[in-house]
């Protein structure tokens, strides 16, 4: 049996595990260095601004802020 049509008349929000897997894929140690950087949208995920700018800088993160992007590095 077929499950229901996926209804996406909106679009999910990422959570940080969403976060965690984009940043072990862009920061693996396989990839040249100038590669492991990520780009993201604030706003696409459910995760309040302050507590994920937090936990970047805690983690080893470094990060530059332009509105609502974020490059992290």
């Amino acid at each position: 049996m077929l499950d229901p049509k996926p209804n996406c008349s909106g679009t999910a929000k990422q959570t940080w595990e969403d976060l965690n897997d984009l940043l072990q894929v862009r920061f693996s140690c396989n990839k040249p260095q100038r590669y492991r950087y990520a780009v993201i949208n604030i706003n696409d995920y459910d995760i309040p601004e302050d507590e994920l700018l937090e936990e970047l800088s805690n983690k080893g993160f470094t990060f530059e802020k332009s509105g609502d992007t974020l490059q992290i590095s």
